[in-house]
């Protein structure tokens, strides 16, 4: 199977963040298996009914991201 790593960043309130900005900023820093495929630049991340991040819907956000790249 095709693994992809899929980065999702909330910037600080007023602030501007472009996906291929962060991109670049950790590929000067992290080993390049490391360097997410995607940054998806969103509001606030989904949270669980207790407060925690939702990973479940943050999968499958980056399922049809990666799909939709992949023209599938």
């Amino acid at each position: 199977g095709l693994t992809r790593i899929c980065a999702f960043a909330v910037p600080r309130a007023g602030a501007h963040l472009s996906g291929e900005a962060l991109r670049a900023f950790v590929r000067e820093r992290l080993s390049g298996h490391k360097v997410p495929h995607e940054v998806q630049v969103v509001a606030q991340l989904p949270k669980t009914g207790s407060g925690k991040v939702d990973r479940r819907a943050l999968r499958e956000t980056a399922t049809t991201l990666t799909m939709g790249v992949l023209g599938a």
